[in-house]
């Protein structure tokens, strides 16, 4: 039995990187089906170059085209008024910085779609993370 646990783990590995590999290069962009109850769009953009993720930037949109990463710098999207230790967009570069490290998300657990696997990221990411496999998938196509 642990002969065959072991085949079944070196196969989904090598399927793994397989699948990594074969990442067509470009820039592949996700969006939310339709805005949130702020008013926001979810929007992510993942970059491959040489079959790896390089670049993941996540943000948030307006009709009006501003963008939450934006008003977090500016202040005008305050999440301290919640409790929120940091501001949103920093710990949206701390989600990104997850994604292009690990090369994706091994995150399968999220409780009201936050998530304790991202030190210093306490928003809700379920969301992002979908939207970053969609993109992914574009480029596996």
């Amino acid at each position: 039995m642990k002969k065959i646990s072991m085949l079944l783990i070196a196969l989904a590995l090598v399927l793994g990187f397989t699948a990594c590999s074969a990442m067509k290069d470009g820039t592949y962009t996700a969006k939310a089906a339709d805005f949130d109850e702020h008013g926001y769009m979810e929007q992510v953009t993942v970059t491959i170059d040489s079959g790896k993720i390089t670049d993941v930037s996540i943000d948030a949109m307006t009709a009006d085209g501003e963008k939450k990463s934006e008003a977090s710098k500016e202040g005008t999207y305050d999440m301290s008024i919640a409790g929120a230790q940091w501001p949103w967009h920093e710990q949206v570069e701390k989600l990104e910085a997850y994604l292009v490290a690990n090369q994706g998300s091994k995150i399968e657990s999220f409780e009201g779609g936050k998530t304790d696997a991202i030190s210093g990221c306490t928003i809700a990411v379920q969301e992002d993370i979908e939207l970053f496999n969609e993109a992914v998938a574009q480029a596996s196509k």
